[in-house]
């Protein structure tokens, strides 16, 4: 993972081998409660950092999706953190302070792969293109 500090233009990298290995890991990343999360595409976990402790870990999302380009896109509102579905049939919905995972079907509105590539809140809502 790339870091970057605007104030000293420096970079730094994070190993997040211990969570997933090869290419496109990941796909999408925030930040929400000091922490950053990053959208699992093909890892099968969803990558949580915080950048005060360094402490890294992973959170398996296979109970709601599983296979290659699972999620594109992440945001977080209401204390929750929202991954938009490319090829999963749900879409991941992580609460933080309890650690659980829920998945919300979303196949009465899309089928099939590729389905959403970008997520975002506003006005209390996640909106998904």
């Amino acid at each position: 993972m790339l870091v970057y500090d605007p104030s000293s233009k420096s970079l730094e990298g994070i190993d997040v081998t211990s969570l997933a290995t090869g290419g496109g890991k990941f796909s999408g990343i925030c930040a929400a409660g000091g922490k950053v999360f990053a959208a699992p595409w093909d890892s099968d976990k969803m990558l949580i950092y915080d950048p005060v402790t360094k402490h890294l870990e992973g959170i398996d999302v296979t109970s709601v999706a599983t296979g290659e380009d699972k999620f594109y896109g992440i945001c977080a509102t209401g204390g929750k953190v929202f991954l938009a579905p490319f090829n999963s049939d749900k879409m991941l919905v992580y609460d933080p302070s309890s650690k659980s995972l829920e998945g919300i079907d979303v196949t009465s509105l899309a089928t099939g792969g590729g389905k959403f590539s970008g997520i975002c809140a506003a006005g209390g809502k996640v909106f998904a293109a």
